[in-house]
């Protein structure tokens, strides 16, 4: 058999199981995945056909990694049943909205397609991985901890040395940049975006790295975690989103009232740490009180920054559209010229209110069983929270955190429990 150079049938298997490894290369794109969509703003500064090119390969490793599994025969084909349907119904979507029905372009089309596929297709590589036991919660984590405090670094850094910092960002943005964040050092208006290109998106992206970092250090007393807990409430409070410290303020409400309704038993130490920190807070504010509502900007607290006017606006220019846009929406990724700053009006306004119902119920059918997790709620929450003062739906930056925390509270030791 070998007299002609050809390597015995079983050698060939080997070799091949050497080589292409399916499931230790989609773990190795989840892990990469979760250091570079952070950075792939400043990426795409620099050039976006690379930005562009990074996104596709990792879409494209994702698919793979859902639809290859090894069995003893080898490697098949096959893909879960409510990741095919999700996937047709976004498909079927993308046809419908390149139909002559709508004046869209096919860029925008596709564009807003990815980021959907891109959200299906993690959420499929890590159900398969986790419940497999080929990915670590643990190891998922301990990235996000990385990445956070990376960030973290570059938030000091552009709050002590702006000018500095500046040189990483492309020049000809910097007029855009220039009007979230006045970069002055110390300044209490050098709001931080550290690599991304928004103060309260990057607000809101630490909050969620908190969110992960904080549940996992609970059950790992891991000194990465410590670490990143501490980055991800420095950069909460230089990025001054007032998104975030909302957010971070529901989360530990949401967990003291679920840890009381489940009869959890709550330590004296506890109560006497939860009543210093409180007290410390309030002298604070009370010592500080005019820095801090020069801080939080409370003058445009009530109004959201002029969000709330912005949203009825939104929201009467919706219901007075003919009745098809109403029903099937304006087209897919077409509301980049118009600002929503609420991701349940932005997808009304492109899909419509069909389209908005089909949108939730695939969402319902591919993270159902998350969503039923009780210990998931604080994090769930939040997410619906911010959605509703940011697109950030359409931002994978945020997004990605959020499928990547409930699925570790999904699969990490005790850290399920369902609604029945």
């Amino acid at each position: 058999m070998e007299r002609n150079g050809t390597a015995p049938l079983g050698v060939l298997f080997k070799i091949r199981e050497l080589v292409i490894d399916m499931d230790t290369i989609s773990k190795l794109n989840v892990y990469f995945l979760i250091i570079i969509y952070p950075l792939l703003p400043i990426i795409k500064e620099h050039s976006l056909m690379v930005g562009n090119i990074v996104e596709i390969i990792i879409l494209l490793v994702l698919f793979l990694g859902v639809v290859i599994y090894d069995d003893t025969g080898g490697w098949k084909i096959s893909i879960q049943k409510n990741i095919f349907f999700a996937t047709l119904i976004l498909i079927t979507g993308v046809i419908f909205y390149l139909s002559d029905f709508f004046d869209t372009e096919v860029y925008d089309v596709f564009s807003a397609a990815r980021v959907f596929l891109f959200y299906i297709f993690l959420i499929g590589t890590l159900n398969k991985l986790l419940s497999e036991g080929k990915l670590k919660c643990e190891s998922l984590a301990k990235t996000v901890a990385t990445v956070s405090i990376l960030f973290a670094i570059g938030a000091v850094l552009q709050f002590v040395i702006p000018d500095s910092f500046l040189t990483v960002h492309n020049s000809i943005i910097l007029t855009d940049l220039r009007d979230k964040s006045d970069f002055i050092a110390f300044s209490i208006f050098n709001r931080v975006f550290s690599f991304l290109n928004d103060p309260n998106v990057f607000g809101v992206f630490s909050s969620f790295c908190f969110f992960i970092c904080f549940n996992q250090y609970r059950k790992i007393k891991n000194r990465l975690f410590l670490i990143a807990i501490v980055g991800s409430v420095i950069s909460i409070l230089l990025s001054q989103s007032r998104t975030a410290i909302i957010l971070v303020g529901v989360f530990f409400i949401l967990r003291f009232l679920l840890s009381l309704f489940s009869g959890e038993k709550i330590k004296p130490l506890q109560i006497f740490c939860i009543v210093l920190i409180l007290g410390s807070f309030a002298y604070l504010i009370l010592a500080n009180l005019g820095s801090i509502f020069e801080y939080l900007r409370v003058d445009t607290l009530l109004t959201g920054n002029g969000r709330v006017a912005n949203s009825a606006a939104k929201l009467s220019y919706i219901i007075d559209q003919e009745p098809f846009e109403l029903l099937f929406g304006n087209g897919m990724g077409i509301a980049r010229e118009i600002v929503f700053e609420n991701s349940y009006l932005l997808l009304v306004y492109q899909l419509g209110i069909l389209g908005f119902l089909i949108f939730g119920a695939t969402v319902v059918l591919i993270l159902g069983k998350y969503l039923r997790n009780i210990k998931s709620l604080p994090i769930i929450l939040g997410y619906l929270c911010a959605s509703y003062v940011g697109d950030y739906i359409l931002i994978p930056q945020i997004t990605y955190l959020f499928i990547i925390s409930i699925m570790i509270m999904r699969y990490s030791v005790g850290g399920s429990v369902e609604i029945k």
